[in-house]
């Protein structure tokens, strides 16, 4: 009893640590079975089914740009891929030596590593993009739509071509809008110039803006409002862009015109004080035909103004202008009709009266001088062929006020409204009306205006009311926004909003910064909507250069020429229902020439690595007044996927593997199997023994039947002989 005592209090001896491997070999196990658990693999592919789902979402909300850029390429989708393989790798090694059973398990594992990493392979060394022709062109070049780049090329001032070498910048924006303030330098450091990258929008839609710049035009920002008869409130006449009137730098009238139905609307730039002068204090009085008001140097040097009235002024009579040695003589008044549309348009009118006189200083030869109305920037005397430098003796400025419809009922202009800017980036107004008794004409025609309002100040945002008020039936009130006495109109991009499903396929533009030799310019470039890069003019100091969004370019090494595309619609719609490429394939190469290929939707061309698959056709339009020319561009798709004979080898394995291990689980090489064939086997022992005691006592018939049975395989006798 004793000894049982003292055998249970006796305390158990520590185990040795002889045998026991390394920790740093047992943590090395640790972790090898870890990675070749089944929990491992239950988290990895949850969490990958996880990532898959949230990728569909994330696609339809974004835009494949943005879930390629964010999941399928990024660092963590790589690494869970990683991890993956890495599981599957290390619960097939795990097992070693295999046994004969786990054939189906090994070949199923090595499948889905094949499969992972023809994925990986393919992400990575595949290329795609498109090609695209019109009918009589090649295709040879492959444009890699996922791959965006900025081309810069220097043009020669004198040649206007291109200069080598074109200069071709990485730059992909991403699938989203740049944050305010990001600044991202693209050029290296090798170029000729700086181009940097200042704004980023992901989807774009063109606009204008508009600055103040030296070298520029006039612009003023008017906006007329208009309250109809019944209405309550006042409504704009224009959208934005045409509440701008711009008088063009290479259009020496200096002023532009534009219909406010029933009214019309005169913008005028004057850049000399005298000019300004004379709009503000018009003839009181200037009768049918206008005045034409004479600035001159009298004898005492002074410089002084001289109002003449055409009506009654007789032809060819000479008069004097008073304080001077110059006199004047009346040769005519004629009015044209203006067929240039530019001409039109800065006038207003469909005609330009002009009156003509000659001027003598003293017993000098006689000078013809010509005044235009609404025009006093234009010179009083016009260089001819016998006179080219001939000087005026006088500056002449026809003062006639336009004409109005009266009678006819509501048609015809009823009144001019006229704005007057100057350098100094003050403006000026006047208004022009109906006379008051043109209410009681019967029949239609045109008088002459009568000054309504003005002249007089106008300031930015006060509203000027110039026809109608309070109380009448119609109302038309105007206000200057914005005025520029010289200024720029530049296209910019302002970000778009791409409807769900639609993201990642709208145009990108960037705002880019170029800096060469100290000189510094912003301009704005887009994405093209077509495979052809789109070049943009950008002058910087002394050099010109072309800037283009395109895309990366790559020569395919052989050529697909298009002899006809044809596109077939859906009876009484316009929506495509196939298109046919009918074109002959050249690869010098490969010893091909002019070899007919048709391409159509459900019938792809392969060639070397390439597949080229009808996606898609564009409408041509002429670039210059933008309206369809009737032809169409074939659009291929073309892809190589580098990781495809891996893919495939990989998904082959699987489906072998996984036969494999479901034959195992019930056929010869599983347990129940083995078991009944050796259950078969010892029956087949059992019947010859029987067979060959009966044969020992019948004789050698029995053992030929014995012989005979013993000759069939097991699986083709009968239980009868077994038995």
């Amino acid at each position: 009893m004793a000894n049982a005592v003292q055998s249970v209090a006796q305390p158990k001896s520590a185990p040795t640590a002889a045998g026991r491997p390394p920790f740093a070999v047992r943590a090395v196990l640790a972790i090898y079975r870890f990675l070749a658990s089944l929990q491992l693999a239950v988290i990895s592919i949850a969490a990958l089914a996880a990532v898959l789902a949230y990728g569909t979402w994330y696609e339809r909300e974004h835009g494949t740009i943005a879930v390629q850029q964010d999941i399928y390429q990024a660092p963590f989708f790589a690494i869970q891929l990683a991890f993956l393989a890495i599981n599957i790798l290390c619960a097939a090694t795990i097992r070693i030596p295999w046994k004969r059973r786990q054939l189906g398990f090994v070949v199923t594992h090595a499948g889905l590593l094949v499969l992972i990493f023809g994925s990986w392979y393919g992400l990575w060394y595949s290329d795609e993009g498109q090609v695209g022709a019109v009918e009589g062109s090649a295709m040879s070049q492959l444009v890699r739509t996922d791959k965006p780049r900025i081309r810069v090329r220097e043009i020669d001032p004198e040649q206007g071509r291109p200069i080598d070498p074109e200069y071709v910048l990485a730059f992909n924006g991403g699938a989203f809008d740049w944050e305010p303030g990001r600044y991202e330098v693209i050029s290296k450091k090798n170029d000729p110039f700086k181009l940097a990258v200042k704004k980023f929008y992901a989807a774009s839609a063109p606009a204008t803006r508009r600055f103040a710049d030296p070298s520029g035009s006039p612009m003023l920002r008017i906006r007329p409002m208009m309250k109809p008869p019944g209405a309550s409130e006042a409504t704009d006449v224009f959208s934005e862009p045409e509440q701008w009137l711009t008088i063009p730098a290479d259009i020496r009238l200096s002023r532009t015109a534009r219909a406010v139905p029933p009214a019309r609307l005169v913008f005028h730039y004057f850049d000399r004080p005298e000019l300004v002068e004379d709009f503000l204090a018009p003839p009181a009085d200037p009768g049918e035909f206008g005045v034409v008001r004479f600035r001159y140097t009298d004898e005492s040097g002074k410089r002084v103004k001289h109002d003449v009235r055409l009506d009654g002024l007789e032809k060819g009579k000479a008069f004097p202008l008073p304080g001077s040695r110059i006199t004047a003589s009346f040769l005519d008044r004629k009015s044209l009709p203006i067929e240039d549309a530019t001409m039109m348009e800065s006038l207003g009118e469909p005609v330009l009266t002009f009156a003509e006189f000659e001027l003598r200083d003293g017993d000098r030869p006689a000078i013809k001088h010509t005044a235009f109305a609404g025009l006093p920037v234009i010179p009083s005397v016009i260089p001819t062929a016998d006179r080219p430098a001939a000087a005026a003796l006088a500056d002449l400025c026809y003062y006639l006020p336009p004409r109005v419809s009266v009678g006819g009922g509501m048609s015809g202009t009823f009144g001019v409204i006229e704005i007057v800017g100057d350098a100094q980036g003050k403006l000026y107004y006047r208004v022009f009306g109906r006379p008051k008794d043109a209410g009681a004409a019967t029949a239609a025609t045109d008088r002459p205006a009568v000054l309504r309002a003005g002249p007089a100040p106008l300031p930015l945002d006060e509203s000027i009311t110039a026809f109608g008020g309070e109380n009448m039936p119609m109302t038309l009130t105007f206000s200057a926004l914005t005025y520029f006495p010289k200024g720029k109109t530049e296209r910019i991009y302002e970000p778009f909003e791409m409807p769900i499903g639609q993201k990642g396929n709208g145009l990108a533009a960037a705002e880019l910064e170029i800096t060469v030799d100290g000189v510094t310019r912003d301009f704005w470039v887009q994405r093209p909507p077509s495979l052809d890069p789109i070049f943009r003019p950008v002058a910087v100091g002394k050099k010109i250069y072309e800037v283009a969004y395109d895309f990366d370019r790559k020569d395919l090494g052989f050529s697909l020429f298009l002899d006809k595309f044809t596109v077939d619609f859906d009876p009484g719609t316009s929506q495509a229902s196939s298109f046919t490429s009918n074109v002959r394939l050249t690869d010098e190469a490969r010893k091909i020439k002019d070899q007919p290929v048709v391409i159509w939707m459900n019938n792809p061309l392969t060639h070397r690595e390439y597949t080229f698959y009808q996606s898609s056709y564009e409408r041509i339009k002429d670039p210059r007044t933008g309206e369809e020319t009737g032809e169409f561009r074939s659009i291929l798709q073309v892809g190589h996927d580098a990781g495809r004979f891996l893919k495939y080898s990989g998904s082959l394995l699987i489906v072998l593997g996984t036969f494999l291990q479901f034959y195992m689980r019930a056929g010869v090489f599983s347990q129940a199997g083995k078991a009944a064939v050796a259950a078969v086997a010892g029956s087949a022992d059992r019947a010859r023994e029987r067979l060959a005691k009966l044969g020992a006592k019948t004789g050698s018939g029995v053992e030929s039947a014995a012989g005979a049975g013993a000759e069939k395989p097991a699986s083709k006798r009968s239980s009868e002989d077994i038995l």
